[in-house]
């Protein structure tokens, strides 16, 4: 089932339900005043968008007209003449169901309500009436950003998620009217058939009136829009990890920002660690990231195949290295760049380019009685260096509408020559993953991240611990070669919405001494448990508890915690 915007639709469409059910309410009430036509009760279950006693409402006015039209029909017969009916015999239970479901069927489907459904059944002296009004399983904004998602929630938002028709293109109509939406679509389309032989729990009742998960309904609704900027809006995002502290993030991208054709992103994150301690001073609150990035690029070159884009990064970490007896510093690292970039489809992307690296280190401070390490003493204050580097992007399964569900493979290389702070030159080649089965509504999934350096880089160069793991040794751990590997089962609780998890994850990774010299390898490992909750049919939190073991660094506990877009 497909729909638009168009002109001419109903102004008063979205309250002609109701409009009609008060009609009714008024005929019956003048009509037969405190009698009801349906003498058989009714018991109403699973109304959302229409009240009980609209549905008593049409079944008595229904009765009325029938019995008015059976009276009549008597009067018109001659007395006396054989086939008279007294009136008298009520009609089968059976019978009146069918009548009463029917009756009740097309008032929802004149109402609007196309995907409405209906059955009775008699039960004792009472006939129950099971009402399915079109509610959906979901409704989803196909493409858009995390802020467009927010807004259009509550834009057509249809009351108890139940589909009507003429309602949702009003809505829809009013969007384009109030917003920079220059078109809206719709459509209608089953759910995905999932087979699942596991638990499944019903909703808790905790709060009254609260519900935290839902049954499942063979629809949901996609919603498809155009705006007047193209391909323009903003992203959010928010989570709790070991290297970024508790940080938000804002990104804003649109085409043919400056020129036709060409691409503009901007991206802003910011993140502090709650609870520092430096042992000489407590602090409730330490910096632990501010980050700023600016990718434009232009038009395509040759077909939508080539361009050119130039890349400008900031960064400003604040933090500790208790291996190096550093209790606090400020690492201020820049890096410009300009690239050639392949589409070569819409899930593969290869870039590669040139460009220039700066770092700055200040506000260097020990802990008190403690001498920084060598490694510190010979770091650069201020480093500048000529860079080269490629990378390549694969999307997999990037047809899934989900996007938590959708796999990739990132490859990066880097090459910097030596720097004006007397730094060697390095070379970096770093790799992650991420592929996702599912198995009915569990999940299993797969990571890994690889990263091999060459040369030997300053102390604020080395790679954090808690990029090659979910969770742990950000603080513990910082090297120049790991590798890290990780599985996870994700069990669904109540079918998309609610699921727990079990994950493993190991680190191998290089050993350095003080003067950050490699001295062997060695295993660390991370389990734990997660929490993974979708937040208003659109947005996916995952929780993460994990406990790492080191063989030299002892135990680590660690939370983790990230909220992201699903669709």
């Amino acid at each position: 089932m497909r729909g638009g915007v168009r002109l001419g639709v109903w102004p008063g469409a979205h309250i002609g339900a109701w409009f009609m059910a008060t009609v009714v309410l008024v005929m019956v009430t003048v009509g037969s005043g405190r009698d009801s036509y349906a003498t058989t009760p009714l018991e109403i279950r699973g109304n959302v968008a229409l009240n009980a006693e609209v549905y008593r409402a049409i079944v008595d006015l229904s009765e009325a007209t029938e019995k008015a039209k059976q009276a009549a029909e008597a009067c018109a017969r001659p007395r006396g003449k054989e086939g008279v009916e007294s009136g008298s015999d009520s009609p089968d239970l059976r019978e009146k169901a069918e009548r009463v479901e029917r009756q009740v069927l097309d008032f929802l489907k004149a109402s609007g309500y196309d995907l409405a459904m209906v059955s009775v059944e008699p039960e004792g002296d009472h006939l129950v009436v099971e009402v399915d009004e079109g509610r959906l399983d979901k409704i989803v904004f196909v493409g858009e950003t995390v802020l467009s998602t927010i807004q259009f929630k509550f834009a057509p938002a249809l009351p108890g998620n139940v589909f009507n028709r003429p309602y949702l293109e009003e809505e829809l109509e009013r969007l384009v009217k109030e917003t920079d939406v220059t078109s809206a679509t719709y459509e209608v389309v089953p759910v995905q058939h999932v087979s699942h032989d596991g638990l499944q729990i019903v909703e808790p009742t905790l709060i009254r009136g609260l519900k935290f998960l839902k049954v499942g309904s063979p629809h949901e609704l996609h919603v498809y829009t155009t705006h007047e900027v193209k391909a323009a809006g903003t992203d959010l995002g928010a989570g709790l990890s070991g290297r970024d502290g508790l940080y938000g993030t804002i990104a804003y991208s649109r085409r043919e920002g400056f020129m036709e054709g060409d691409r503009l992103r901007l991206e802003a994150r910011a993140g502090a660690h709650l609870g520092e301690d430096y042992r000489a001073r407590r602090q409730p609150i330490g910096l632990a990231r501010l980050h700023a990035a600016l990718e434009w690029s232009t038009p395509p070159i040759t077909g939508d195949l080539l361009r050119l884009r130039a890349d400008l990064e900031a960064d400003l970490f604040g933090g500790q290295r208790q291996d190096l007896n550093l209790a606090r510093y400020l690492y201020f690292p820049l890096k410009a760049a300009l690239n050639l970039e392949f589409d070569v489809s819409k899930p593969f992307s290869v870039s590669m380019g040139v460009g220039g690296a700066g770092r700055f280190l200040r506000s260097v401070r020990a802990y008190e009685g403690d001498v920084l390490s060598p490694a510190v003493v010979d770091s650069a204050r201020e480093d500048l260096r000529l860079l080269g580097q490629a990378r390549v992007d694969v999307v997999l399964n990037s047809q899934t509408l989900r996007r938590d569900h959708r796999g990739f493979i990132q490859v990066l290389l880097q090459g910097l020559a030596p720097g004006s702070g007397g730094s060697g030159a390095l070379g970096l080649a770093k790799v992650r993953f991420e592929h996702v089965t599912t198995l009915g509504w569990d999940e299993l999934r797969f990571s890994g991240a690889g990263a091999y350096g060459i040369g030997t880089p300053m102390f604020y160069d080395e790679l954090n611990g808690g990029e090659f793991v979910r969770t742990c040794f950000s603080k513990s751990i910082n090297v120049r070669r790991a590798l890290g590997l990780g599985v996870e089962y994700r069990l669904s609780l109540s079918r998309d919405t609610l699921k727990v998890s079990a994950f493993n994850d190991a680190i191998l990774h290089e050993r350095l001494d003080l003067a950050r010299v490699p001295i062997g390898t060695r295993l660390a490992d991370v389990f734990g448990l997660g929490l993974h909750y979708l937040v208003a049919d659109a947005f996916q939190v995952d929780f993460f508890l994990g406990l790492g073991i080191d063989p030299e660094e002892g135990a680590d506990l660690d939370l983790a915690l990230r909220i992201r877009q699903a669709f």
